[in-house]
C-alpha cells in the first residue's frame, strides 16, 4: 500500500531547533540514543543508523508507552512522499536487530496487532553538557530554549491529532419548533434564511420549509407525498435543490427525484430520477454540478456522484471498496474542485476523505474510528458530526491542510450547516424509548422500564425471569437489571460505556454477562459477574459477542483480518478463528444441525454457512435492522419499519408472519426471545422529536 500526505504540513526545523537535536541524549533500557549524530551506543559500540530511521525511533521515543499508528508514521514522517508499508517495515526490523529487540518477546518496541508500534519500557531525556563555556544565565537561556524547542517540534509530531475545545458556547437559539420532526438544515450564503424539512418519514409526508432566524414566518413548498432530504440553497439564494424519495424504507424498491425550487415563483423542476436512497447532497459554488450518495443498483454500496445541474450527465467519482462499505455526505470546497465526504467502513469506524474532481485523487484526511452523522463545509473549513456516545454527538471543525481539530460544541444533535460565524443544527428534543413485552401466544404488548431516557438492547436472562439492558438514566451508559415485573430496575455495572453496539449477553448458566464498549480507538468485549462489579477485557478489537448454544464458545465481530467478520473463541480464552470470509457482523448457531446464521455489515439479508458453503438463505432482513433479529430452534424473529413491525420467518417452510406493529418512529434498538419460547422483548422509539437550533461562535 502507497501514502502520499502532500496535504498535510508540520513545523519544519529551524536553527534552535537544530541546535536543540544535537543536544538531546535517550537512555533507553542501557541503550543511548543521540538523534543528533544518528547513533545508537551499546556499551563501547557506537551505530550510526539512517536519519529516517533516526527520526522513527525519535518519534516513538517521544511518544512512549502509546500507540503511534502506522498512518500517523506515513503523516509525521513521510508527509510529502509516496513509501510502502514495508519500507516502515524494514525500519523497524533493523532498530530492533541494533537494540538485541525481540519481536515474539519484546523488551523495548512492542507490536500493536493492526495499528502499528509503541515503546514499553522507561525513556529517560536529558539534555547533552554544552563543551563550550555556558554558566548561570545564559545555561539556563539554553535549557528553557531547548524546551520550547522539544515543545514546538512536539506540536508539529502531534499536528496529526491536534485538538482543541471550544464546547463552551452559549445556549443555542430555536429555530423552529414545531411538534414532530425538523431536519436537514441549510443556512443560507448571506446567513439570512434557513431551509429544512419537517414532517414525518414512515408516512412519507413531509415537506420543504423556509424560515428567518428571528421572525415567525414560515413558509412551505413541495407538498408532495415522499421522503424529502438534503435540501440546500443556491448561492444567490434563488432556487433550492432538494432529494424526493419513495419507498426510502426498501433497499430494492426505493426510488429519489431530484428537484429544484425556484424562488420567488415556487414552481418545481425535476432533474433527475435514480433507483436508490440517497446519502447527501451539495452544489457547487458556480451553480453547474450536484454532488450526492446513492447506489447504482441495490446490490452496490453507495458511492459519491457528480452530475451536472440539469441531470443530463451523471459520473461516479468516489467508490468504496467493499460492498458493506459506504461513501456518504459529500459537500463542494469553495474552489469547487474539491469533494469532502464521509467512508463508512463499519457502523462506527467513519473518517473523512476529500476528493479531487479532476484527477480523482483522494486523501484521508482522519483516522477517529467513531460514528459520522453528518458533513458539511464553510469555504475552505471542514464541520462534522460524530458520535462519541449513545446520547451525545460532538460538531468538529476540521482544517484540512494543517489537520488541527477543534471541537466547537457537544449537544444532541445530527445534520448541520455552518457560515460564518453561524451554525444551525437538527437538536434532538425528546427520545423516550420504551421495552416492550409480547406474549407471541396473543400477539399482545405491555410496556416495562418506560422512561425519559435511552432504554436498549433488552436481554432476557436464562430462567427468563429477569432482563438485562442498557441505560443512561442516570447520565452516562451502564448495564442495568430488572425483573420481568419490576418496574426498578438496578444498576449492574459501574462501567461507562461510550458507545455499544449490540446488547448485552448472559452465559448459558447465568453467572456471568458479556459487553461491548467503544473505548480507546476500538471495540472491546468486557466481561462480568452478574452479581460482581468486576469488569475485565476479554477480547480486544471485537464488538456484538454472541454465546454459543452450549456456552464454550463465543462469537463476535472483528477487523482483525482487514474486512469486517465473524470470529469464534473459547469462552475461557484462546486463539480466535475465523468464522465468515465474504462479510459478517452478528450470529447465531442453529439448534438443528451444524449451519450457522449471520447477517452483514450495512447489506440487507441473512446469510447461512453449512459445511463451508455460504448462502444468501433470506433477503428481506433490512440493512438497518441487522442487529435487531434472533434466531430460536423453529424460526427467525426480526424488526422492519416502517411501521415499526416484528415478523417471524418460519425455518422450515420460510413462511412469513406478523407478530405485532405500532406507529412509526424510525427505529428499533435489540431483540430477544424468552427461553421459552412464549415471550419476545423489544426496545423501540416510543416518541422522538427534533427541533431546528442555531448558535454563534464568538
Amino acid at each position: 500500500m502507497a501514502y502520499n500526505r502532500s496535504i498535510i504540513r508540520f513545523a519544519e526545523p529551524i536553527n534552535p531547533v537544530s541546535l536543540m537535536l544535537q543536544k538531546i541524549i535517550y537512555t533507553v533500557d542501557g541503550c543511548t540514543i543521540k538523534p543528533g549524530q544518528n547513533l545508537i551506543c551499546i556499551g563501547d559500540a557506537q551505530i550510526r543508523i539512517e536519519p529516517k530511521t533516526m527520526e522513527v525511533l525519535v518519534y516513538l521515543l517521544e511518544r512512549h508507552g502509546a500507540t503511534v499508528t502506522r498512518e500517523e508514521f506515513f503523516q509525521v514522517i513521510w508527509k510529502d512522499s509516496f513509501v510502502t508499508e514495508n519500507t516502515l517495515n524494514q525500519i523497524i526490523s533493523k532498530l530492533r536487530k541494533i537494540l538485541k529487540d525481540d519481536t515474539a518477546q519484546p523488551r523495548i518496541i512492542e507490536t500493536v496487532s493492526k495499528k502499528g508500534y509503541r515503546i514499553i519500557v522507561p525513556v529517560e531525556k536529558k539534555i547533552e553538557s554544552d563543551p563550550l563555556p555556558a554558566q548561570g544565565v545564559h545555561s539556563q537561556k539554553f535549557v528553557l530554549m531547548a524546551g520550547l524547542a522539544i515543545l514546538i517540534i512536539l506540536a508539529g509530531w502531534l499536528a496529526i491529532d491536534a485538538w482543541n475545545d471550544r464546547s463552551e458556547l452559549p445556549e443555542p437559539l430555536i429555530l423552529s419548533s414545531a411538534t414532530g420532526m425538523e431536519r436537514f438544515p441549510f443556512l443560507s450564503y448571506d446567513g439570512k434564511k434557513v431551509v429544512f424539512i419537517y414532517g414525518n418519514s414512515c408516512d412519507e409526508k413531509t415537506e420543504v420549509r423556509v424560515m428567518i432566524p428571528g421572525s415567525d414566518r414560515v413558509e412551505i413548498f413541495a407538498q408532495i407525498p415522499g421522503f424529502k432530504k438534503f435540501p440546500k440553497f443556491s448561492r444567490d439564494g434563488q432556487s433550492i435543490i432538494f432529494w424526493n424519495t419513495l419507498g426510502w424504507n426498501s433497499v430494492s424498491e426505493a426510488t429519489s427525484t431530484l428537484y429544484r425550487i425556484n424562488l420567488p415563483d415556487t414552481s418545481l423542476i425535476e432533474i433527475l430520477t435514480i433507483p436508490s436512497q440517497v446519502r447527501g447532497l451539495d452544489w457547487s459554488p458556480d451553480g453547474r454540478w450536484i454532488t450526492y450518495s446513492a447506489r447504482a443498483d441495490s446490490a452496490s454500496p453507495f458511492s459519491i456522484y457528480l452530475a451536472d445541474a440539469e441531470g443530463k450527465t451523471i459520473t461516479q467519482i468516489a467508490s468504496p471498496l467493499q460492498k458493506h462499505m459506504e461513501d456518504r455526505y459529500p459537500v463542494f470546497f469553495d474552489d469547487g474542485r474539491s469533494v469532502a465526504f464521509a467512508r463508512f467502513d463499519t457502523d462506527f469506524d467513519n473518517d473523512i476523505w476529500t476528493i479531487e474532481t479532476g484527477t480523482g485523487e483522494l486523501k484521508r484526511l482522519t483516522s477517529d474510528r467513531t460514528r459520522v452523522v453528518d458533513v458539511a463545509s464553510d469555504g475552505d473549513q471542514i464541520f462534522y458530526t460524530r458520535t462519541k456516545s449513545n446520547s451525545i454527538n460532538e460538531i468538529v471543525r476540521l482544517n484540512p491542510v494543517t489537520m488541527e481539530k477543534t471541537m466547537m460544541a457537544r449537544i444532541p444533535c445530527s445534520s448541520l450547516s455552518v457560515r460564518g460565524r453561524r451554525i444551525v443544527f437538527a437538536y434532538h428534543l425528546v427520545n423516550n424509548d420504551v421495552m416492550s413485552l409480547v406474549d407471541l401466544k396473543t400477539k399482545t404488548g405491555t410496556e416495562v422500564f418506560e422512561s425519559n431516557y435511552g432504554e436498549i438492547f433488552p436481554e432476557f436472562s436464562p430462567d427468563g425471569r429477569s432482563i438485562l439492558f442498557i441505560s443512561n438514566r442516570e447520565g452516562d451508559l451502564n448495564l442495568w437489571k430488572g425483573g420481568v415485573n419490576d418496574a426498578t430496575p438496578r444498576r449492574v455495572s459501574f462501567k461507562s460505556l461510550a458507545l455499544a453496539s449490540s446488547q448485552p449477553r448472559w452465559s448459558p448458566d447465568g453467572s456471568s454477562v458479556l459487553f461491548d464498549t467503544f473505548e480507546g480507538g476500538q471495540f472491546k468485549i468486557y466481561t462480568t459477574p452478574i452479581d460482581l462489579d468486576q469488569p475485565r477485557v476479554l477480547i480486544e478489537d471485537a464488538n456484538s459477542p454472541v454465546f454459543s448454544n452450549d456456552g464454550k464458545f463465543i462469537y463476535f465481530n472483528s477487523k482483525r483480518s482487514g474486512t469486517s467478520q465473524i470470529w469464534r473463541v473459547a469462552a475461557g480464552g484462546g486463539e480466535a478463528v475465523q468464522v465468515t470470509f465474504k462479510g459478517g457482523l452478528i450470529g447465531y448457531e442453529s439448534y438443528a444441525d451444524s449451519s450457522f446464521y449471520f447477517a452483514k455489515e450495512g447489506l440487507s439479508g441473512i446469510w447461512k454457512i453449512k459445511n463451508g458453503i455460504e448462502e444468501l438463505y433470506y433477503s428481506d432482513l433490512q440493512s438497518n435492522a441487522v442487529r435487531n433479529w434472533r434466531l430460536t430452534e423453529k424460526g427467525i424473529y426480526f424488526s422492519k419499519s416502517p411501521p415499526d413491525q416484528i415478523y417471524y420467518l418460519d425455518l422450515k417452510t420460510k413462511k412469513l408472519q406478523l407478530i405485532v406493529s405500532y406507529p412509526c418512529q424510525g427505529y428499533t434498538n435489540g431483540l430477544s426471545v424468552s427461553p421459552d419460547g412464549q415471550k419476545l422483548l423489544w426496545s423501540r422509539v416510543l416518541q422522538f422529536e427534533t427541533d431546528i437550533r442555531m448558535m454563534e461562535w464568538k
